[in-house]
């Protein structure tokens, strides 16, 4: 059983919220962060190889060349998958292998033309 949980990005930073409402909105506890944001992202379950959590968003390198973005991938038998040059999905495996080496708001030049 995986752990469930998120984070979001305010437009400047990447924050963890106190919880997610029905429409997939970030909120906090006692309005320490007074808006709320709609980009959430879900961790996926797995560490990289470095034992940093992978979540949707992060822009991870499979160790083979293959440079991508995790996306949520629903109605197949894989629920994460990273969108790089040949989609390939997040497994267990890639604890040994995937490296996290930014995310799609902070580092969006990782990607380059994608």
């Amino acid at each position: 059983m995986r752990e469930i949980k998120f984070r979001a990005w305010d437009g400047e930073k990447m924050l963890n919220p106190d919880f997610i409402n029905r429409q997939g909105h970030a909120y906090w506890k006692e309005n320490s962060i007074t808006e709320r944001t709609e980009i959430v992202m879900q961790y996926t379950g797995l560490k990289d190889k470095n034992g940093v959590e992978i979540y949707e968003g992060d822009v991870v390198d499979l160790d083979f060349e293959q440079i991508g973005e995790v996306k949520f991938h629903d109605g197949e038998s894989y629920c994460f998958w990273v969108n790089c040059e040949e989609p390939t999905p997040l497994q267990e495996h890639h604890k040994y292998t995937a490296s996290v080496v930014g995310n799609i708001h902070e580092n969006p030049e990782l990607l380059g033309d994608k």
